[in-house]
């Protein structure tokens, strides 16, 4: 059960890791449906969103890195400055507008990023 998400976030994760995730004994336990319960208020937009910046094909890593970061930035200040809604965990049935603790970046690691954490 999870209680943190909505029905149509659960439904698209659980569609991701049951591709993404395969039990191997001793090293990963077989993937676990999520669940949200009865009173789970569903989503007014989509719980994703993809983001797509424009590359050149031909281009360095560098610059592609720079593209993705710049892109996933808007994306985030777009959400926060057109005040998406989000459930407000705390009063039942009741909206707000997105605070920027209230967003997540899911990404794939990347083991020769460079990016240093201050």
């Amino acid at each position: 059960m999870n209680f943190r998400s909505n029905p149509q976030m659960l439904a698209t994760l659980n569609a991701v890791f049951e591709r993404v995730v395969e039990q191997q004994s001793g090293v990963q336990a077989a993937n676990v449906p999520l669940a949200a319960p009865p009173q789970a208020q569903r989503a007014k937009r989509p719980p994703v969103v993809l983001a797509v910046g424009e590359l050149d094909p031909k281009s360095k890593a560098d610059d592609l890195r720079r593209e993705e970061a710049r892109t996933i930035a808007a994306l985030l200040h777009t959400a926060h400055n057109e005040e998406w809604e989000v459930p407000d965990r705390h009063l039942a049935d009741r909206w707000r507008p997105c605070r920027w603790g209230d967003m997540a970046i899911l990404m794939p690691a990347r083991i020769r990023s460079r990016t240093s954490w201050r």
